[in-house]
């Protein structure tokens, strides 16, 4: 019987993959991570992006198998039960999570991978891929900007945005335990952001072992 792909598999790929690396983007939802991803990936073409898995139910400007893989809360929990997911979380009642095959599809051509994940699942990502994962938390430019957007939003029921300003609020307190902090007041200054920081883990040593090796300084640890 085939073994299934697990955390195993997914980092031997990795270590044969150097300069691929994944990078999380997080934040309180309203924070504009979907819109940076979107900006991300029409600038630069060695980006890819894993498509999540949710049980939320799909907004009217969204592809199920573009936006998210949408599934009832059964087919989630079946998944879960069968070991198919590297990291998964409850959000606003919902399930949201990544599977090893989403992941490894992504991986598939190499380079860096794009994620928006809520918050407590970027611990779970930082956990299993240690350095290859990147953690970008997004920034609303103030609280009041964010209520606003979750407004324009227009997608919450009655009482649910003083519920989501309330976890908004929890969430920002984590922002300091990421690698990196973007505010997002203007969404091409924050994908420029995003960009640049990509650019600069993309030269890290043991990024790019074979550079080093063409001076003669062996591998890098």
């Amino acid at each position: 019987m085939e073994k299934p792909f697990g955390i195993e598999a997914l980092q031997d790929r990795l270590d044969h993959q150097p300069a691929s690396f994944v990078v999380v983007l997080s934040g309180p939802a309203g924070a504009g991570k979907t819109s940076i991803r979107q900006g991300l990936l029409e600038r630069d073409n060695n980006l890819r992006r894993c498509v999540t898995t949710t049980t939320r139910a799909k907004r009217h400007n969204e592809t199920d198998g573009i936006d998210y893989h949408f599934v009832s809360e059964d087919a989630f929990r079946s998944g879960l039960k069968k070991g198919c997911f590297l990291e998964w979380a409850e959000v606003y009642g919902f399930l949201y999570g990544a599977t090893f095959e989403a992941i490894a599809h992504a991986l598939v051509k190499g380079g860096v991978v794009l994620l928006v994940v809520d918050v407590q699942g970027t611990t779970a990502w930082k956990r299993l891929l240690k350095e290859r994962c990147v953690s970008v938390f997004v920034l609303p430019p103030s609280v009041k900007a964010l209520e606003e957007r979750l407004d324009r939003r227009n997608t919450e029921a009655p009482g649910a945005m003083k519920h989501r300003l309330e976890i908004a609020r929890n969430e920002l307190v984590k922002a300091a335990e990421f690698d990196y902090m973007v505010v997002n007041k203007d969404l091409d200054r924050a994908v420029s952001d995003v960009q640049e920081l990509i650019r600069a883990e993309r030269h890290r040593p043991w990024r790019t072992p074979g550079l080093l090796v063409e001076y003669g300084c062996g591998n890098v640890p």
